[in-house]
């Protein structure tokens, strides 16, 4: 009969943390304070994720075995899992036989948990503490990490039911000072990581921006690509002015453009003179045309990529939102900017379209 303390177990850090694509192997040691042999298996809840040597064998009197284990390379997934070592006294010689393993015998258990976790080991949303906030012992790196963890809305990172009833025994182990301390630091942990993601976003938000930004340079390149012809250069001097409704505006004011509409000449041949020359027709308002059908579609596909954003992390749908409402901005500047729309044209639209007054109001 093997007592239920006669196997120790020993680890280096509790839980055992794996890393996935690192070869990292954890080692257990289990040692046998008893005057007979005893026979070891070692068994765990996600067996097909882990290499183990040995995974059974005996462990003499008074004698130690370390058993190695390592995480399987094809292993992608995080995940917590928990390690049995199941071990009784080796009565004969051929124990550590499969059929050896009944229910009647006295088998001892020991347990390990084991956590399988990203690179970051954050789960995409738990920050790493900060150097001034490094835990002293791995029990308290352990809480500090979960209590950043329980802080987040994000469903994959809600705890688990071992999880929960890790951070209650804990706290009920340490003082409620201790356990102050350690909110304090998950707190810290937390803004941190916000802070993180904001400057991240508004970078983000500010790269958009510049890329959508045409200055004359960029409308030169694209009225002279094979599209608009080769001598649309001429556009480009008349109204180089215009290139100003694609730059990035905070608001929509009609009166800083209206002069531009004096300044530029009104060229375009009416009804269908211009239909004969199909797409390559360089009449300036035909060239506008197709110009601001490039820029409506551009914005179109960033409003399109933004929206994806704002599905994807509603933590930034703030700044999302501002960068479509500037894409919409941009397009109605450069109606209003366009000096082939007449006043005759203008009332029109604003009688057969009106959700082109809506958009500039």
């Amino acid at each position: 009969m093997l007592p239920a303390r006669g196997l120790r177990l020993a680890t280096a850090a509790s839980p055992l943390v794996f890393v996935i694509g690192a070869k990292k192997k954890h080692r257990v040691e289990l040692t046998n304070g008893e005057e007979i042999a005893v026979v070891f298996k070692v068994q765990c809840t996600e067996s097909s994720r882990f290499r183990l040597q040995p995974s059974k064998g005996v462990v003499a009197a008074n004698a130690s075995v370390a058993v190695h284990i390592q995480l399987a390379s094809h292993s992608m997934d995080e995940a917590n899992c928990t390690f049995l070592v199941l071990s009784k006294a080796a009565s004969s010689p051929d124990a550590i036989a499969s059929g050896a393993w009944v229910k009647d015998d006295d088998v001892a258990k020991l347990y390990v948990n084991a956590e399988i976790r990203q690179e970051a080991s954050n789960g995409g949303d738990v920050a790493p503490l900060p150097e001034t906030e490094q835990p002293t012992s791995p029990d308290e790196r352990r809480v500090v990490r979960l209590l950043v963890k329980n802080k987040s809305r994000k469903s994959s990172n809600r705890l688990s039911d071992d999880e929960v009833a890790y951070l209650r025994q804990c706290k009920a182990a340490v003082t409620p000072s201790r356990w102050h301390q350690w909110e304090m630091n998950a707190l810290h942990a937390r803004t941190s990581l916000q802070g993180e993601k904001k400057r991240r976003a508004s970078s983000n938000a500010s790269s958009s921006s510049a890329s959508l930004a045409l200055h004359e340079d960029d409308v030169a390149s694209l009225l002279t690509s094979p599209r608009y012809g080769k001598s649309a250069h001429s556009v480009v001097t008349e109204s180089e002015q215009a290139s100003l409704c694609c730059e990035p505006v905070d608001s929509v004011d009609a009166e800083v453009y209206a002069p531009l509409l004096n300044v530029v000449p009104h060229r375009c041949r009416r009804q269908s003179a211009c239909d004969d020359q199909g797409r390559s027709c360089m009449e300036p308002a035909c060239l506008w045309a197709r110009y601001m059908l490039d820029v409506c579609i551009q914005q179109l596909q960033h409003t399109v990529n933004v929206g994806r954003t704002i599905a994807s992390s509603s933590d930034d749908a703030s700044s999302a939102i501002a960068r479509i409402s500037k894409s919409a901005q941009e397009i109605v500047i450069l109606h209003q900017t366009n000096p082939y729309f007449d006043d005759a044209f203008r009332a029109d639209a604003s009688t057969s379209r009106p959700w082109l007054g809506s958009t500039e109001s």
